[in-house]
């Protein structure tokens, strides 16, 4: 039997791409599936070329026949004698010719870097894809291009040049031209054609002195007209965080299959297909008509090796892609389900013969799920009324029990070839450990977290927060203004395009402002230099435009985006220039043959029916629940959180949807129905800036005025816009600078009578949330503080309870309901963080406020003394903190203070709203003196806050803005004696009290001062799964080393060093208590780490040394701006550390600049 296959004839996409599920693979914390790609390279029109192979079922060596073999590919096969002499096609050969390695930019920042590589018995060549990520700015990258430009038209002969650098622009424009064919569908979609880029090569031609063309010349003349008169209203971290996002979608794994299509059906298929025919007649006929099968290269292993080379495998992949498009949606439920268990418990399970397989193979999977569709009545196990989650969870016990009866009886069939058990490559013992696993392991309804989606929601939160910061403090009047400016711009565009693609005024004025300023740089005078360099020199001797005066119609954001290009196409270029083979490197001689399969594939891969489900967008799903679909995101199921029941059979993305079509450029429908909300929401805000009662007042005033009679402050988005006030802060600051934050998640306003002043009593910093997953954003984005929330009316919302308990950065949970039913007791009992329930408003801000002002902060410092620092010493991080708590105290005596009244300016700015703290500052600001600094320090107010914050995050620069109060601090009693027991009480983390345990025998010491007591107050003991009262005992501290502000407390110095003599639960008192004795240890020990450090470099200071401990403790975000402040020190250390610094952070670049400057 033959047919005429349209499917199989070229590549195709194969696999749970294509299939369905490839959603399922985040559950194995893969944010993309592996794309298998069918290359099909020739078609075998005879059964006389197919020599089976007696032992080993399903694999073939292809005999090669001019008169039977039809070649697709531009290169002719690699043929070979098998053993018995028959001339056969060398499948190895196939799959050779696509290793290697290939680097290319595939976004601005971004270099990808593609890795083939083969072996014999795999049936393709693997690719890995990954993308890196450069930390040099755009700005930076962009203005290093301008100045070799500069240097170069002042040192080179520039019109000596121009033939070549014109043969470099038609280089470029040919492979774009052979690139555009095969993007096809995307090219026309995203309007990526072939003038477009030829205008953005053109761009560059002043480099050579070259005219660019008149349009383009006057649209870059107007549109950085616009752009200078506008550019402090720009953000260039948006661009910059949309870059940074998009390289964590870059990185893949693609299967490149070189395959051999069959004309014809093998004798091997006709149980299959008989069996199908009377089981499924309508499949059969589609199969028929539509289906063909390929041969692909690989080695059985059952062979003699000298014929390896030369062996294939039946695919049935074509096969495969018809049955699963023809499924119901409850066989698609079941695919979807049985890959989840999979990916979640059997994936990374390694098999016991060999590490670097998996348990049991992926087919398996597939083979059971193909069966399952063919054997059983689904409509026998569900009913009409079933929702899908009630299918799903049906269907998955259904293949439970059917997969642990193959697994144990050792005997799965494979679907398409008769008497072969796919399980036979597999030991017993990894049959029952899978087994076992199935039976005992998975728990359907048990909650998953997506780890690598929560990595990119963090990122959309820094783009949010960094969007809400850029735009509350913008003024209505200058938005109105540069709006209004736009507009007359984009009506003056010259040649614009006639499809309207505008997403409102307001977005598009900002998009290119933003995109603008992200090439500006730091010192914002790239443009300038750009401006000084292409357009506004003599031009009279100028080259006329190599290309004419032709330019492309576009829209004034679409000729934003090219520019955005331009830093990276003129690097491109300039090293193109660098090379003798360039031609060759650029000008690849890609045949017409090749474009169709590459099209075909693209196709598969981003038609509108099956992007949602082939991954290629869930990887880019945060983002698009933070902009488009934030409007009803609170009715949509976490993505970054599922069971394995959850969201199929199409995914996580579908439900977020909820009906609607995905808005993609491909369907022309869909995103139409995006620029009109877009749209829409421009309107809409240009009116509220409109009504504005002040063109002087802020974005973050006019919300304020617009909630009336709420006198919160609220952060400015397009969701607040749309849905009025979904949040709100007490301090205008994005950035904490206390160690503590509360928030109130009150969705139905239930607190009630609740000013910011009032919020204020309790906590400083207080963030008010309406909406689940900005403030899980939020949270999921802090590091350095403790968290006490409150929930309103939530204490039944278990699955958010347990998002908020397992987040380490949430110290405590309390519930505010006033429904009398709340089971207390369970729920304390379920989750470990909340501490209690509160039907009264009064007694709940009453205990939160008491919990709050309880101290608990705490960063320990250990140090083994039986350890010898020499040259060679590798410090811990915890020996690092001990050394950099010794000498803190040292380098801030070195430090000229600065005057309190930089203190007082920071704080008024800080605490402005703040009526307590300010009344505080006022006194601090009349009454203090060295003599009362204790007395600050004592009591719970802005100075000690800070200064606490300020220790517990390495914060150098406010630490020196503290120095004349740590000074003060530091002024210790005179007499010497020695005081016998002093106590302190934290609260610490479980991983602190692992820690203590660990440590026992070995010094230690703390961060900062601290307050501690002459006597023993017993205390409440507190406790859960991740934080543990421990009570610390003190004995023989000398008088030397502490200040006695009263009769009960003490404040102990700076880097004191202790020994942690033991470390015991009391189960009278149920606290844990450490014990500790005074020692002078870690004097010597500071001064034999510098000692050692200027062994290592003579010229090192400590100023330098405590740089390296920095390093150490890998504080990136404090090095720069320490370095910067750092006045007469050696200049080649410097530098030296500044390499060190970018090296770590992966910025190569500016590393080795830094290096060679030594």
């Amino acid at each position: 039997m033959t047919t005429t296959s349209k499917l199989g004839n070229t590549a195709f996409l194969a696999g749970s791409s294509i299939e369905g599920g490839a959603y399922t693979r985040h559950l194995a914390q893969q944010v993309m599936q592996d794309l298998d790609f069918m290359l099909v390279e020739g078609t075998i029109k005879s059964p006389d070329c197919i020599l089976k192979l007696n032992n080993a079922a399903g694999f073939v060596q292809v005999k090669y026949d001019e008169k039977f073999v039809e070649l697709c590919s531009p290169t002719p096969f690699s043929t070979k004698p098998n053993q018995h002499g028959v001339l056969c096609i060398n499948g190895f050969k196939m799959k050779e010719k696509y290793c290697g390695v290939d680097k290319s930019s595939v976004f601005p920042r971004l270099t990808g870097t593609s890795t083939c590589a083969t072996t014999t018995d795999s049936t393709s060549t693997e690719m890995k894809y990954e993308s890196i990520f450069d930390n040099t700015s755009l700005g930076k990258q962009f203005e290093v291009t301008l100045n070799t430009i500069r240097r170069m038209q002042v040192r080179d002969d520039v019109e000596g040049h121009q033939s070549k650098f014109i043969s470099v622009c038609n280089a470029f424009r040919k492979s774009i031209s052979h690139v555009l064919p095969m993007m096809g569908p995307i090219a026309n979609a995203e309007r990526f054609y072939e003038q477009s880029f030829q205008d953005i090569i053109s761009l560059t031609f002043p480099m050579y002195y070259i005219k660019i063309p008149e349009i383009n010349q006057v649209r870059l003349n107007v549109l950085l007209e616009f752009y200078e008169k506008y550019k402090y209203l720009g953000n260039e971290s948006m661009l910059e965080d949309y870059i940074e996002y998009g390289s964590l979608s870059m990185n893949y794994d693609v299967d490149l299959v070189p395959a051999l299509k069959l004309d014809f059906w093998p004798n091997d298929m006709q149980v299959f297909l008989n069996r199908i025919q009377k089981s499924r007649p309508e499949l059969y006929r589609i199969i028929c008509e539509q289906g063909c099968m390929h041969v692909i290269p690989k080695w059985s292993n059952k062979t003699p090796n000298v014929d390896q080379e030369l062996e294939f495998r039946y695919s049935y992949s074509a096969i495969e892609r018809l049955l699963a498009k023809n499924r119901t949606r409850r066989e698609q439920i079941l695919n979807g389900v049985a890959r989840s268990i999979y990916y979640l418990h059997l994936k990374k399970v390694s098999s016991n013969e060999d590490s670097k397989k998996t348990i049991i193979p992926s087919y398996f999977v597939k083979t059971t799920v193909l069966w399952m569709c063919e054997e059983r009545n689904f409509n026998d196990l569900c009913s009409e009324t079933d929702d899908d989650q009630t299918i799903a969870e049906k269907m998955a016990r259904e293949w439970l029990i059917y997969a642990r009866s193959l697994l144990c009886s050792g005997y799965c069939p494979h679907y398409f070839i008769d008497s072969f058990n796919l399980l036979e490559p597999c030991s017993e013992a990894s049959l029952r450990r899978a087994a076992f696993i199935l039976d005992n392991d998975v728990n359907l309804n048990e909650s998953i977290k997506i780890d690598v989606l929560i990595k990119q929601d963090k990122l959309m939160s820094k783009q949010q927060q960094t969007t809400e910061n850029w735009l509350r403090n913008r003024k209505v009047n200058d938005i109105l203004v540069a709006v209004n400016d736009y507009r007359l711009l984009r009506e003056n565009w010259l040649c614009p395009s006639e499809e309207n693609h505008d997403e409102g005024d307001v977005s598009d004025c900002f998009y290119t402002l933003n995109q603008l300023r992200a090439l500006d740089g730091d010192k914002q005078q790239n443009w300038s230099t750009f401006q000084r360099l292409f357009l506004t020199t003599d031009q009279t001797t100028w080259l006329a435009p190599t290309w004419d005066q032709q330019v492309a119609d576009c829209s004034v954001c679409d000729f934003v985006d090219g520019i955005i290009t331009l830093g990276s196409t003129m690097r491109q270029i300039l090293e193109a220039m660098e090379k003798t083979d360039f031609e060759q490197s650029l000008n690849r001689n890609i045949s017409e043959t090749q474009f169709f399969p590459v099209q075909n594939l693209l196709n598969d891969l981003i038609q509108p029916a099956n992007i949602v489900q082939n991954g290629l967008m869930t990887s880019w799903i945060p983002m698009f629940t933070s902009s488009y679909f934030n409007a009803s995101s609170r009715s949509v199921p976490s993505i970054r959180q599922r069971s394995i029941i959850d969201n199929h059979p199409t995914g996580p993305l579908q439900d977020i949807l909820q009906g609607r079509s995905c808005p993609t450029p491909l369907d022309s429908e869909s995103w139409q129905t995006y620029r009109q909300y877009a749209q829409s929401v421009s309107y809409r805000f240009l009116d509220l800036l409109n009504d504005a009662p002040d063109g002087d007042m802020t974005l973050e005033d006019l919300l304020t005025y617009y909630n009336q009679p709420s006198t919160t402050t609220q952060p400015i988005t397009t969701s607040s816009i749309e849905e009025q006030i979904l949040s709100y802060s007490t301090n205008p600051y994005s950035v904490n600078r206390e160690s503590i934050t509360l928030i109130v998640f009150d969705p139905d306003r239930a607190i009630n009578n609740m000013t910011d002043d009032e919020y204020r009593t309790i906590n400083d910093y207080v963030l008010v949330y309406r909406e689940k997953s900005q403030l899980l954003t939020y949270v999921r984005s802090i590091s350095e503080e403790f968290i006490f929330i409150i929930l309103c009316q939530y204490a039944l919302d278990e699955e958010f309870l347990t998002q908020l308990n397992d987040l380490n950065q949430i110290h405590s949970i309390f519930i505010y309901s006033t429904k009398q039913e709340i089971d207390n007791y369970k729920l304390k009992n379920r989750y470990s963080k909340l501490l209690d329930i509160f039907t009264e408003q009064n007694m709940l801000f009453e205990q939160v406020r008491i919990k709050i002002q309880q101290p608990f902060a705490l960063r320990l410092g250990f140090y083994d003394s039986e350890q010898k620092l020499t040259k060679n010493t590798k410090l811990s991080i915890e020996s690092t903190i001990f050394l950099w708590n010794l000498l803190l105290k040292d380098l801030l005596a070195n430090e000229q203070p600065k005057d309190k009244s930089f203190l007082i300016q920071d704080c008024q700015e800080y605490y402005c709203r703040n009526i307590i703290e300010m009344e505080n500052i006022k006194r601090f600001e009349k009454t203090y003196d060295h003599y009362n600094a204790h007395e600050w320090y004592s009591k719970s107010c802005f100075v000690s806050k800070l200064l606490t914050k300020a220790f517990h995050t390495v914060d150098i620069e406010r630490l020196k803005l503290l120095n004349f109060f740590i000074r003060d601090l530091s002024v210790t009693m005179k007499e010497s004696s020695t005081i016998e027991h002093l106590y302190f009480t934290r609260i610490l983390r479980k991983t602190q009290v692992e820690k203590l345990l660990e440590k026992i025998g070995q010094l230690m010491n703390f961060s900062g001062f601290l307050l501690v007591h002459s006597s023993f107050d017993e205390i409440v003991p507190y406790g859960n799964e991740s934080q543990l009262t421990v009570s610390f005992e003190i004995r023989n501290v000398p008088t030397s080393v502490v200040h006695m502000i009263d009769s009960n407390t003490v404040i102990i110095n700076l880097g004191v060093t202790f020994k942690l003599n033991t470390f015991n639960f009391d189960d009278k008192l149920g606290i844990w208590i450490a014990r500790l004795i005074f020692t002078d240890d870690g004097v010597q020990i500071a001064q034999n780490y510098v000692d050692v450090q200027k062994q290592i470099m003579e010229r090192m200071t400590l100023p330098l040394i405590m740089v390296e401990l920095l390093i150490i403790m890998n504080n990136f975000s404090t090095i720069k701006n320490y370095l910067d402040s750092l006045k007469n020190e050696d200049e080649a250390i410097i530098y030296y550390y500044y390499g060190i610094l970018y090296y770590e952070k992966g910025e190569y670049t500016l590393a080795l600049d830094n290096f060679q400057t030594i």
